[in-house]
C-alpha cells in the first residue's frame, strides 16, 4: 500500500493541494492539521515542480506530515523541542519515500 493510501484508508486523513502563502525563503511543504485530521501539501511548491519531481515531493510531504499524525495519535512519542520533531518526521519520509 503506498504512503498516500495508507494515510486515507489506513489512518483516515483527508489530502489537500492548496496555496499555503509565502512563508519565507524555505517555504512551507505541508502541514498537518489534527481538527479534521488533514494534511495540506503546498500547491505554490508543487506548481514549481514536474513529473516523478512532483509526485515525490507530494508523497514525501504527505509522509512528512503523516509522521505528525502518528505523534498525534500516540502512535509513536512526541519529541521535545519541535525542532527533533520535524527531523524525526524528515527521517520518517525519507525512509518511506527514498
Amino acid at each position: 500500500m503506498t504512503v498516500v493510501r495508507a494515510a486515507r484508508r489506513h489512518y483516515g486523513l483527508r489530502i489537500e493541494i492548496v496555496d499555503l502563502g509565502a512563508w519565507a525563503e524555505r517555504g512551507l511543504n505541508a502541514e498537518y492539521d489534527g481538527r479534521g485530521p488533514t494534511i495540506r501539501v503546498n500547491a505554490r511548491r508543487m506548481d514549481a515542480l514536474h513529473g516523478s519531481a512532483r509526485r515525490r515531493f507530494f508523497v514525501r510531504a504527505v509522509a512528512h506530515e503523516l509522521y505528525h499524525h502518528l505523534e498525534a495519535i500516540g502512535a509513536v512519542a512526541r519529541m521535545r523541542p519541535r525542532a527533533e520533531r520535524e527531523c524525526a518526521a524528515d527521517a520518517f519520509a525519507r525512509a518511506l519515500v527514498p
